[in-house]
């Protein structure tokens, strides 16, 4: 399954009191540090299974054992204040098997992936980690949806050197760093330091801007197996360019 190998960080989410998210400049690490003190409920530093599953029946509206878009996203929005765009790209990576839900058969997936020692818990330096990972490729699979024109989950060499258009205000085929800057926290995608770091990653031959050059090279990087296309989980790779802030 496409997704599959990519998707495995996502999803303790859950359904906290509104008030508690009301700030609309709520950064990773805040955002980690709410998931986390929601999710585990006895305070004993750890999350189970049971715990994961009991975050996830707070998405479920009508109770029948499945998250959709439809229940998911809004309410995604209203906790972040993401986009529609964003909380939609958090959903397709919660979404394990691609069936357009999220069901206990994606998160007993995903559970076993943040349970990195195979404890059967999950500690809150797991949790915190995998969270990182999670928030830096949502990016990309919000910039892979949009470049994705004939919507069949590839990116031709044409779709990629498009990747970062939306940031290219002045419609010079460049983007600078001012541009991606502004492009990348006004998207929250991330703050100031992670959109500088990422630029400097992608601008390969450091001329201070994104080109066609720059992409083609991002392409050749992470086209891995070389099929003449780049799926997400070879995209999402793009956020390791950013190291850990």
């Amino acid at each position: 399954m496409l997704f599959q190998m990519l998707k495995l960080g996502l999803l303790f989410v859950c359904l906290m009191p509104l008030s508690l998210c009301q700030n609309k400049d709520l950064d990773m690490f805040g955002l980690i540090n709410l998931l986390y003190l929601k999710a585990d409920k006895n305070l004993d530093g750890t999350i189970t299974q049971t715990e994961l599953d009991d975050i996830f029946k707070g998405f479920d509206a009508n109770g029948d054992g499945d998250v959709t878009p439809a229940e998911f996203v809004p309410t995604w929005m209203a906790i972040t204040h993401f986009s529609k765009g964003l909380a939609n790209a958090y959903f397709v990576l919660a979404d394990l098997n691609a069936d357009g839900v999220i069901d206990h058969k994606d998160l007993t997936i995903l559970y076993s992936r943040f349970d990195v020692d195979g404890n059967g818990k999950v500690s809150g330096e797991e949790f915190n980690h995998k969270w990182q990972d999670i928030y830096k490729e949502s990016a990309f699979a919000v910039l892979f949806t949009r470049a994705d024109n004939n919507k069949d989950e590839h990116l031709s060499t044409a779709e990629f050197t498009k990747l970062f258009k939306p940031f290219d205000t002045d419609k010079d085929n460049a983007v600078s760093k001012a541009e991606f800057e502004a492009g990348w926290t006004k998207e929250n995608f991330g703050n100031k330091a992670q959109a500088d770091a990422l630029f400097r990653g992608i601008d390969s031959n450091h001329d201070n801007k994104i080109t066609s050059v720059d992409t083609s090279h991002l392409y050749r990087m992470y086209n891995a197996n070389h099929d003449d296309h780049v799926d997400l989980i070879e995209l999402a790779k793009i956020s390791l360019l950013a190291g850990h802030l």
